[in-house]
């Protein structure tokens, strides 16, 4: 019954992938770099080079699906020939399957000019035309066959170029790889491309085709493309693909995938296919979607027939130290293994050789001994397959009385290793310890998911005991929720105050209330976390005092300040502060004296809450402990902005909060939230993705999830990205304080060319702002993210629009009174506001002096695309005004514009910034490496810069501070701070030291030419 079962299923999945819904990635991911080495190749040809293209990887790692890709893309003529481990005996096996292709899909008349004049030769390796048989050259024969492949291949790139395939060169014949390297030599001036992929686990030192190889590398025409396991947002990328999702896989789907396979592509689609003959995954509304979580993925019999054949070509004694070496762990040491396995040393060292040989384990000995790990985690996972229950307990049982005793004097070092080893060998009560002693270690490294693995075991494993589970239940929540994974440690903390509520603990049940309602925190259900929090503090009250109290009252803290309830913040942080001080519990105090500190500047008493917020992060450097550091740095961080400080001194913390969390190790997703923000001000978009496959199901990863869904939108154009945009979107307005940040999908409507949709986005902002400073004072424009102010999209929207009311609700909202220390946000959209109005009024002077008031404002709060819109917008109004030197100043604006987007490799955006220059009649700007290429180098900055910036620019380099420039320069300290960020803005800079060493190579340059 279970083989039917099982064959139903399969069944179903095949049925379902035959109507439409395959378990393939679309299109290919993660190759961009190598297919542009292929397409590079392929244009050298232009010049009559040949080119040769190795392409090398493991099996699976997605060879041939790269060289289907460039095919698909390709206008030239294409042959494709295959080795095969069969047909490694036929002579020019390859090639010969390249010639009949040839005689299929060429012009018969340049074919059998070719095969009747200079390559005549190659009639007998067509028996059908000669009724002859196919021999092995040798000689002369072997020669004159080499010099008619060469020229029919020649023939055929007369008439466009030609490239030639050959596939799995690992398996081919000895007279192709004869013929290979002559070739190579032979069309080195022809228009053809060869591409030969191998794979690299298949070379051991003696494999034929490796001096072959070694022959063309040393060719300057041969380009390596070594293809790698994909990274994070490869996998995350492939997944979402295969799947047929709208949005990114979770992280830890993810991340359970990449434990197994990898990176690697085939493993990936052959565990996804038995996760669905498992009816794990499930096709439903056009998707295949998870309706189970995955705890063990099991090995596909592909990849285990296939691990499973190289196994058995070892001898005996070499396969079961290679299973004893599968219990030990993906990596093992020598010692270890000797000892399991119960074999002579010498038996062991040929064992390992003839693994090291079949590519099978790779050796990695380092100063604490003999070690060696297994090239893939599936190559382990199907070698331990072939263990017996019985036999694998049995020396899992050994290894870990081994190491248990090597580890007396320091048991925690090896605590994961011991608990892993016990726990399969059935040893509860020792696996159970170490667990816990692992747990330990984990969480004081930060590694906060580890942690949570190991007392999930440590729960399972755990006596009959209410306290005791009571007690690991609550570890397990709050390293859960330390490492943000929050529904994980919702269910953990219910549990253990259940288990506490019957035990009639009023402190773990309080801790418990109290971690419940900092998990809904971060899923963004603050009405939930309110109610638990509440809960909390009633459930602590008989305590009177305690840490336990002291968090729940922090936690109420901390809900009531999402929601600038200032008159709760202060009630709430009062009691968390007198009951930390009590208990000695430092992270409710520090975390509570800073938000009151931040809620004082919100009352307008912004000396004194910025003082207090700075002691904090005094207290917490003292005390060394991240968690307060990073804590205090984040909300300084924002209440500079707030305050409009300059983007130095808030970017000078930014960073000094993500060194000292890498340093420590500590990552969560308001770590990547501020690591993505960085990536976006500094055009580094590359970073941003593989970020982005990180963060985990909590509110805070919506944020740079609207960031990454802008930064594809303007790389690859927004249709792919709306939709992502609008689930981080909603996942944001369920907080309701935080319409702001939702609202910067308005941002992303404006790329895209919608302005009624744009209109529609901001109005989320537009309401709450006008909400908060009515009734608590706040002014929300802080919180403007990576996109600058919604106001500015919103009120150009409505402009072209022609909607009257919504022009003067937004320029009354940006009008609002001016303050001497305010979010650089509101600062630039009151001017812009004020810009619009003269535009309108006709009075194009004041309006172009207002833009370039704003232009400097945006450019010091890091908000790219804002100073894009309004720099075009100033470049319309010159052109508008057409006075002399008006278009040179259009130039100008166009040419300030595309530093940033061109270093973000936003090509979709720059197609835009294209068109519009062209609707204009404005030249676009040349790239810099245009520029290099035709002997400019610095002329486009040099010109980018206008009169003034380049004087000012000049003066930086001499070590002027910016207000030595004022005073020689006659200016105002704030214009001269103005015109140095306009210079650092256009020329893609971050510091003055930038500068000096730009006008040393440039400026000067450009006096002396």
């Amino acid at each position: 019954m279970q083989d039917v079962g099982t064959t139903t299923q399969v069944g179903r999945v095949k049925a379902l992938e035959r109507d439409g819904r395959r378990l393939l990635a679309p299109e290919l991911v993660g190759r961009e770099l190598e297919l542009a080495e292929l397409d590079a190749a392929l244009a050298a040809t232009a010049a009559g080079e040949g080119r040769v293209v190795l392409v090398s990887g493991d099996a699976g790692i997605g060879k041939t699906a790269l060289l289907r890709s460039f095919i698909a893309q390709v206008r030239e003529a294409v042959l494709i020939g295959e080795c095969s481990e069969t047909g490694s005996a036929r002579p020019f096996g390859p090639f010969v399957e390249i010639l009949r292709s040839a005689l299929a899909t060429t012009a018969a008349d340049v074919v059998e000019r070719s095969l009747q004049g200079h390559a005549r030769e190659l009639a007998r390796f067509l028996p059908e035309r000669t009724g002859g048989q196919i021999e092995p050259s040798g000689g002369t024969d072997r020669f004159q066959s080499h010099e008619a492949f060469a020229m029919f291949f020649a023939d055929l790139a007369r008439s466009k170029p030609l490239v030639l395939a050959v596939e799995d060169v690992h398996f081919a014949d000895p007279a192709t790889l004869e013929l290979l390297p002559y070739l190579a030599r032979r069309l080195r001036g022809e228009r053809v491309v060869i591409v030969l992929t191998y794979r690299r686990d298949e070379l051991n030192r003696l494999h034929p085709l490796r001096p072959v190889l070694a022959d063309l590398e040393r060719s300057p025409q041969t380009t390596v493309v070594e293809l790698r396991p994909l990274g994070a947002a490869g996998t995350s990328q492939m997944l979402q693909g295969a799947l047929g999702l709208s949005h990114p896989p979770t992280g830890e789907f993810r991340r359970a995938l990449d434990e197994v396979c990898e990176g690697n592509p085939f493993f990936i689609e052959e565990v996804l296919k038995t996760l669905a003959q498992r009816e794990d995954l499930v096709y439903r509304d056009g998707a295949w979607q998870r309706d189970k979580e995955v705890h063990d993925i099991a090995i596909p019999d592909s990849v285990h027939s296939a691990v499973d054949q190289r196994v058995r070509a070892l001898a005996p004694d070499a396969q079961r130290v290679l299973r004893v070496a599968a219990v030990i762990g993906r990596r093992f040491d020598f010692d270890v293994l000797q000892l399991a396995s119960a074999l002579p040393e010498r038996t062991v060292l040929d064992a390992l050789a003839a693994a090291l040989e079949a590519q099978l384990i790779v050796e990695a000995g380092d100063l604490r001994g003999d070690h060696f790990v297994f090239r893939h985690a599936l190559t382990r996972e199907a070698v331990l397959a072939e263990l017996l229950q019985r036999e694998r307990r049995s020396l899992h049982r050994a290894v870990g009385a081994f190491l248990e005793r090597r580890a007396a004097s320091d048991p925690a070092a090896a605590a994961d290793a011991l608990a892993y080893h016990f726990d399969e060998a059935g040893d509860a009560e020792r696996a159970l310890r170490f667990h816990e002693l692992a747990a330990n270690e984990a969480s004081r490294v930060f590694a906060f998911a580890a942690a949570a693995r190991h007392l999930e075991r440590a729960c399972a494993l755990a006596p009959d005991d209410p306290r005791a589970l009571a007690n690991l239940q609550l570890r397990l929540s709050e390293a859960a929720k330390s490492g943000h994974q929050y529904r994980r440690a919702l269910a953990a903390a219910d549990t253990a105050r259940s288990l506490y509520v019957s035990l009639d603990d009023a402190a773990g049940a309080t801790a418990a209330l109290g971690c419940m309602a900092n998990c809904h925190v971060g899923l963004g259900d603050l009405r939930s976390a309110a109610r638990l929090a509440s809960e909390a503090i009633s459930a602590g009250a008989a305590l009177g005092r305690g840490p336990e109290l002291a968090e729940a009252y922090r936690t109420a803290t901390f809900v009531a300040f999402q929601e600038y309830d200032h008159a709760r913040v202060q009630e709430n942080a009062e009691q968390a502060i007198r009951l930390a001080r009590e208990s000695g519990a430092s992270v409710p105090l520090v975390e509570a004296m800073t938000m009151v500190g931040v809620t004082m500047v919100y009352q307008g008493r912004e000396d004194e809450g910025l003082r207090r917020v700075r002691e904090q992060l005094a207290m917490a450097r003292e005390r060394d402990v991240v968690g307060e550091i990073e804590f205090v740095l984040f909300l300084l961080t924002f209440l500079l902005r707030y305050l409009g400080a300059p983007r130095m001194e808030s970017r000078a913390l930014f960073e000094e909060r993500l060194r000292i969390c890498r340093e420590r190790g500590y990552r969560n997703d308001t770590v990547l939230w501020n690591e993505i923000d960085l990536a976006f001000a500094d055009a580094d978009w590359d970073r941003i993705f593989p970020l982005l496959a990180d963060l985990q199901d909590t509110i805070w990863a919506a944020i740079p999830a609207l960031t990454a869904a802008f930064a594809g939108a303007a790389r690859e154009g927004p249709e792919r990205f709306l939709e992502r945009a609008m689930d981080a979107r909603r996942r944001l307005l369920g907080v309701p304080k935080w319409a702001g940040l939702a609202a910067g999908s308005a941002a992303l409507f404006w790329l895209a060319g919608d302005a009624g949709a744009t209109l529609e986005q901001a109005a989320a902002f537009a309401d709450l702002a006008e909400e908060t400073e009515r009734e608590s004072n706040v002014r929300v424009w802080a919180s403007a993210g990576d996109f600058g102010p919604v106001a500015i999209y919103a009120l150009l929207a409505a402009e072209r629009l022609g909607d009257v009311a919504a022009v003067e609700r937004w320029t009354t909202l940006m009008s609002r009174d001016e303050r001497a220390r305010e979010p650089r946000s509101l600062s630039a959209s009151r001017l812009f506001a004020r810009a619009r109005r003269a535009v309108r009024e006709g009075d194009l002077e004041s309006a172009l002096t207002l833009l370039a008031r704003v232009e400097q404002v945006l450019a010091e709060g890091e908000f790219p695309f804002a100073l894009t819109i309004t720099r075009l917008e100033r470049a319309d109004l010159f052109l508008r005004r057409a006075t002399v030197g008006d278009r040179e100043h259009a130039k100008e604006e166009l040419a300030a514009s595309v530093p940033y987007w061109e270093k973000a490799k936003a090509e979709w955006y720059l197609g835009q910034l294209r068109r519009w220059a062209a609707s204009r009649r404005l030249p676009f700007p040349v790239a810099p490496s245009d520029a290099s290429a035709h002997g400019h180098v610095g002329a486009r900055h040099t010109t980018v810069l206008s009169r003034r910036e380049r004087e000012v620019a000049a003066l930086v380099a001499q070590g002027m501070t910016n207000a030595e420039i004022a005073e020689r320069l006659a200016v105002t300290l704030r214009t001269a701070e103005g015109h140095v960020e306009h210079i650092r803005n256009k020329l893609g800079f971050h510091s003055r030291v930038q500068i000096g060493t730009w006008v040393a190579r440039t400026l000067d340059t450009s006096s002396r030419g």
